[in-house]
């Protein structure tokens, strides 16, 4: 009887030890894969690259110009609101958003999930809109939401 426990023990053992290697794989997995794209516009471009958690993965200054605006920037591992904001910082400390009252920042969201894109497109209207205030900027922000499917492309090399 007692060799029987001690067979279910490591048996429970083991198949403790399988769930925390596929819940950490899958979290980990979830961590580093791209879910959605954010991209921040103006007279200059960036886009974000983010993660299942809002945290940006990568970030990419679409213009070769606009480089110096991320160059030095940590945005690896922050939350978009927050990555954005710094950004933000950096194009007024460069001098890059006008006191042109017309100014527009126009935020694109994509996801395939409608509704997380939804959610992603309302904080960062609300959050940039009320930082560039509190930053006395005449911007106006405004947060598109755009759908996307995951598209497999063919490349046929002749």
């Amino acid at each position: 009887m007692e060799k029987k426990n001690k067979i279910y023990i490591h048996i429970a053992r083991l198949i403790s030890a399988i769930v925390v290697f596929v819940i950490s794989a899958r979290v980990g997995y979830m961590y580093i894969t791209p879910t959605s794209y954010v991209s921040l516009n103006m007279n200059t471009s960036i886009e974000y690259s983010l993660n299942a958690f809002d945290m940006v993965i990568s970030t990419v200054a679409v213009n070769e110009d606009d480089y110096d605006i991320i160059y030095g920037l940590n945005l690896e591992n922050k939350n978009i609101s927050e990555a954005v904001q710094e950004t933000i910082d950096r194009i007024i400390e460069n001098g890059k958003l006008s006191d042109d009252e017309n100014e527009d920042i126009i935020i694109s969201v994509s996801n395939s999930n409608k509704n997380k894109a939804a959610q992603l497109v309302k904080e960062l209207q609300e959050k940039t809109q009320n930082y560039v205030n509190v930053k006395g900027e005449n911007a106006r922000v405004e947060a598109k939401q755009f759908y996307w499917l995951n598209v497999l492309i063919y490349i046929y090399v002749v």
